[in-house]
C-alpha cells in the first residue's frame, strides 16, 4: 500500500491522509455510473435550472483529493445555484472517452444537460484540469459558470 502520510487542519486533525479523503469523497455526492449523470443533469437543469459542477477523476488522486476540500468548503455558498456531484473515472470509461477526460481531476460545469463553455482570461474552454488553490477560486470559477449559464 502507499505511504501513510498525514493531514493536517482542524477538520482531520492528524488523520491518516487515505481516512481523510475517504471521509472527504464521501460528504460529496457521487454518482457511480453514465445513467446517473445524465439524469442528474436532466433534472437539475430542466426542473430546477441548476448549474451542475462534476469532478471526475479518482477519490485517492491527490490532486482529486485538494479539489474534492475546495468543493466541499465551497458547497455551502454555491448549494442554491449548483450541484456538486464527484464522478470516478473508472466507472464511466465511455464518458471520458466521449469528452476527452484524461486529466487526474478534470471540472466540468453543465446547464440543461449542456457543458457550459468558460471564458477564464485563457480562451473558452469546457473543463478545468489545473489544481484549484482556493474555495475562493471555485467561486470565482462558479460565478463565470453562472454567467455563462444566463448569456446561453
Amino acid at each position: 500500500p502507499p505511504p501513510l502520510l498525514s493531514a493536517s487542519g482542524p477538520r482531520f486533525g492528524a488523520l491518516p491522509l487515505r481516512i481523510a479523503a475517504s471521509w472527504m469523497a464521501h460528504s460529496l455526492e457521487h454518482l457511480h455510473n453514465t445513467a446517473a449523470i445524465e439524469e442528474v443533469l436532466g433534472k437539475e437543469g430542466e426542473e430546477k435550472g441548476r448549474i451542475v459542477l462534476l469532478r471526475f477523476g479518482r477519490d485517492h488522486d491527490p490532486e482529486c483529493m485538494l479539489t474534492d476540500e475546495l468543493l466541499l468548503q465551497a458547497s455551502a455558498h454555491m448549494s442554491n445555484n449548483c450541484r456538486i456531484c464527484l464522478v470516478d473515472v473508472d466507472e464511466v470509461a465511455g464518458y471520458c472517452r466521449q469528452y476527452d477526460l484524461y486529466d487526474p481531476c478534470t471540472i466540468m460545469f453543465f446547464h440543461g444537460g449542456q457543458r457550459l463553455q468558460l471564458e477564464l482570461g485563457l480562451g473558452e474552454r469546457h473543463s478545468i484540469t489545473w489544481p484549484l488553490t482556493d474555495a475562493k477560486e471555485v467561486l470565482s470559477i462558479f460565478e463565470v459558470g453562472t454567467t455563462a449559464c444566463r448569456s446561453a
